[in-house]
């Protein structure tokens, strides 16, 4: 591997799906001594936003000058963030002629294109195009990539997690599970908290253990209902794992989604899902199988869906191994890294296509 790898993402203080994804692969990368360095695009506001731009054009030039070998790997999402980074796009590709993959993730990307002006349109299809691999989390998402901007070198990697190939769901404790319905991500809007808020309130849920872990993007009033809900705001991955062994469903009511790290992590750690049929989710779970869909924004679905888990758990056996099973299986980090691996480096072996 003669090039060293370019990593431009989210930083720390961003505590996005995109970071959590990259933190995976920068150990992965550690792990495998692969070269590489990362680069932070984010900021908590918008003067920090221009500062991290700069030292993305300082970094570049720098190895430019030093002649080193790169190849850039951009995480995008969309809006202003994917705008600061076809800057950055530009100038290693265009000006400094080092060869990039796009990694895309925002699940909100689609409108982002849709709502976006012809100048804007054509900018966004150019990144993509000259890329040297366009890397989307499922199928549906290529077949919308390759049907709208680009056509060719688009490749499925999904997200994936660190998974113990020894391990069964058996050795979790069922005793411990006293949290009965468990919600992680963004507290706001766009992820269903509204609906959720909506249904727990009833009578039915009063007796309930409800947890919402993720950082706040509501009024306070908005959020806590009852004695029954606890909000603990943004907590830390080992915390969310330790949550997840103690929950019985995880909630993720989401109105836009590109593949959730979450439902891979509950339903490793024996958690049911039940989840809004919106984004990959549908590609991840099969209704009734391995967890539970709902159509989106959809109360009434919603709570029935939760009711008929928490009344019917002791049954629910056979849908926590049919979840265990396809991420261990399917959903290895392991495994969709070294794809990723002979997609950078295709001389060092075959790709191995996930599509």
């Amino acid at each position: 591997m003669n090039k060293k790898l370019l990593i431009f993402s989210p930083g720390s203080s961003s505590g996005g799906g995109i970071h959590t994804v990259v933190s995976n692969h920068i150990l992965f990368f550690q792990n495998k001594n692969i070269p590489f360095e990362v680069v932070e695009t984010s900021g908590a506001n918008v003067y920090r936003k221009i500062l991290r731009l700069f030292i993305c054009f300082f970094v570049l030039i720098k190895l430019f000058f030093l002649k080193e070998k790169v190849l850039c790997l951009f995480h995008v999402a969309s809006g202003n963030s994917f705008y600061r980074k076809y800057l950055i796009i530009y100038l290693s590709n265009k000006i400094l002629g080092y060869e990039y993959f796009i990694h895309l993730h925002g699940g909100m990307f689609k409108e982002f294109y849709s709502k976006s002006n012809d100048f804007s349109k054509n900018k966004i299809r150019e990144a993509f195009r000259n890329s040297k691999g366009i890397v989307v989390l499922s199928q549906s998402w290529k077949d919308w990539m390759v049907s709208t901007i680009c056509s060719e070198n688009v490749h499925v990697v999904p997200n994936s997690i660190t998974v113990d190939p020894k391990s069964n769901l058996s050795d979790l404790d069922e005793n411990v599970r006293d949290i009965d319905l468990l919600f992680v991500g963004r507290v706001e809007v766009a992820k269903g908290i509204c609906e959720l808020l909506q249904v727990v309130k009833q009578d039915y849920f009063l007796d309930k253990n409800i947890v919402l872990a993720g950082r706040v993007f509501l009024q306070p009033e908005s959020v806590f209902l009852s004695e029954n809900v606890t909000l603990l705001g943004q907590q830390p991955s080992s915390e969310i794992y330790n949550l997840m062994r103690k929950a019985k469903v995880l909630v993720l009511p989401s109105h836009y989604e590109a593949f959730p790290l979450v439902i891979l992590e509950a339903m490793y750690s024996g958690a049911i899902c039940v989840c809004s049929d919106v984004g990959s989710i549908p590609e991840i779970i099969t209704d009734n199988l391995n967890g539970f869909l709902f159509p989106v924004k959809n109360q009434e679905e919603l709570d029935k869906k939760i009711r008929h888990i928490l009344d019917n758990y002791s049954e629910s056996t056979f849908i926590r191994d049919e979840a265990f099973r396809l991420v261990t299986s399917k959903y290895s980090l392991e495994l969709n890294m070294n794809c990723l691996i002979s997609l950078y480096f295709p001389s060092e072996g075959s790709y191995v296509s996930l599509d």
